[in-house]
């Protein structure tokens, strides 16, 4: 049993994610839900990393812990005996944290995966306080480890076990799919509910305007060539020599950034002035020699995809601009990149035959994680006149800014169980593009087939998907046009204004 919320006082909850919270998205709306429509207090615990979205870091009924990481002693051991050091410190930490330092909640809410030992800490910590503990399975951890021990070693098969037994502790439970919904429930014995994720406000199409200023700061990142033959670079190159070279260009782009990051587009831009005058807000001032003023009026008016054609005049699409796809990615086992560099092989050799039909494909890969390294490297030996790479870490606020000035999305996500649904797909139909999903088990209760995306098992499927889609681009891509018209209904507010309310009180 687990007590009554405290009436009259403040509530709380206590948010667990044995990770990056940063880069845990639906974790972090999920603390917003609490703060905002439940009225919670909320304590987060989580390993240091990415900073979280603005409205995590603004809002005072929020207050982020960092869990200490001192694993770093441990890694010069090897095999099982770095994990049972690893999880055991590990479990330490989070008893001290859970017990003692951190107030007592009402709600406890953890993310799965990890599995161990955050499920028995958590039960305990809230049976220490008589507090709701609410698992949200986004995935099962064991399957996480099967993918580099194989499904029959033991520790896998001993994590399995223990993620059986303790999940069932939990008072409530929440979890991402009807499918993983349906095997808790047959195979595990738990009952959950399903929360679908839905894109936050911040996702959504990115006027021209905006558009504009982001391709502006990424001009210097975007003209450094990743392949011998990198038209991204070349088509950029000009401009850059016009600012001085690379140094200078990252100079002047770092000054946009300060001018331009919180301005409102549309105020901002009738005071860029192509003939007359340097970037400045109506609250600034023209500054700096007349060539540094030369170059910036270079840096502010022609990016990758969009110009200004002549003083005053507002930001367009470029008729020659590439078209730009998008790929979010923790650079993991689960998520087989190989097949968007054969793939880009593929689409490139078609564009080389068909000429003016497949425009240039520029493909921007976000993400961090363990093999972006060893892909990176893979790109660059790349031969394509007509693809060029780019991986980027974009800060919180550009990420959906840039999603949404993109012209389709990719998701390379095929899920350890075959139970979980990509997050990054549904921030990319809230910001208005069509997708090419990997197909796996459950994948259609998100993407459906030639309504809102297109589904590959193959890097020949996902060629064939973006050639469908891209051909006549900009002017004549049917396809392109006609996909993303269902996601209209997929509201930013759902998560916040639907699932919110009814969090805490149903788990309870």
């Amino acid at each position: 049993m687990v007590r009554e919320l405290r009436k009259g006082g403040a509530k709380r909850a206590t948010v667990i994610v044995l990770g990056d919270f940063g880069r845990s998205p639906r974790m972090q709306y999920h603390a917003l839900s609490l703060a905002k429509q439940g009225g919670f207090l909320v304590d987060v615990l989580a390993f240091g990393g990415s900073q979280p979205i603005n409205e995590i870091v603004n809002n005072d009924r929020i207050k982020v812990h960092t869990l200490p990481d001192r694993s770093g002693g441990l890694q010069q051991r090897r095999g099982a005996l770095q994990k049972v050091l690893k999880a055991l410190l590990q479990l330490c930490t989070l008893l001290r944290m859970l017990l003692f330092t951190l107030p007592s909640p009402d709600v406890l809410l953890l993310q799965v995966p990890p599995a161990l030992p955050t499920l028995p800490v958590c039960w305990l910590a809230a049976c220490w306080h008589g507090a709701a503990f609410i698992v949200d399975w986004h995935n099962f951890a064991y399957t996480l480890m099967a993918l580099n021990m194989g499904q029959q070693d033991f520790l896998v098969r001993m994590a399995e076990r223990l993620e059986r037994f303790w999940g069932r502790r939990a008072a409530a439970h929440l979890c991402v799919s009807h499918a993983m919904q349906r095997e808790l429930a047959s195979g595990w014995g738990i009952q959950a509910t399903v929360f679908h994720d839905r894109p936050p406000s911040m996702f959504r199409p990115t006027p021209i305007a905006e558009a504009h200023l982001l391709w502006l700061r990424l001009t210097p990142a975007l003209a450094k060539p990743m392949q011998p033959h990198d038209f991204c670079a070349a088509a950029l190159r000009p401009v850059v020599n016009l600012m001085g070279g690379d140094q200078a260009a990252a100079g002047l782009s770092a000054e946009i950034v300060a001018e331009t990051r919180g301005v409102d587009a549309q105020r901002l831009l009738p005071e860029l002035d192509p003939k007359t005058g340097p970037l400045h807000t109506p609250d600034s001032h023209p500054r700096g020699t007349p060539e540094q003023q030369a170059a910036h009026r270079i840096a502010q008016h022609l990016s990758i995809c969009t110009r200004m054609a002549a003083a005053g005049s507002a930001p367009e699409l470029r008729a020659d601009r590439p078209a730009v796809v998008v790929s979010s990615t923790s650079w993991t086992p689960d998520e087989d990149f190989g097949i968007l560099l054969e793939a880009a092989k593929l689409y490139d050799a078609r564009a080389r035959r068909k000429g003016s039909k497949l425009p240039a494909l520029l493909l921007i890969v976000t993400g961090k994680g363990p093999q972006k390294a060893m892909y990176q490297a893979a790109m660059e030996e790349l031969d394509l006149r007509h693809v060029a790479f780019r991986t980027l870490w974009l800060e919180p606020e550009d990420y959906p800014v840039l999603l949404g000035a993109c012209d389709a999305g990719v998701s390379l996500h095929t899920s350890s169980s075959g139970l979980d649904l990509p997050m990054k797909v549904v921030d990319m139909f809230g910001s208005g593009l069509p997708v090419c999903a990997a197909s796996y088990s459950c994948i259609d209760e998100l993407v459906s087939e030639y309504r809102n995306g297109l589904l590959f098992t193959t890097a020949e499927q996902l060629a064939d998907c973006l050639e469908s889609m891209l051909t006549g681009f900009p002017a004549g891509s049917t396809q392109l046009a006609r996909l993303p018209t269902t996601q209209v209904s997929h509201s930013p507010d759902f998560f916040t204004k639907q699932h919110a309310p009814n969090l805490p009180y149903t788990c309870l």
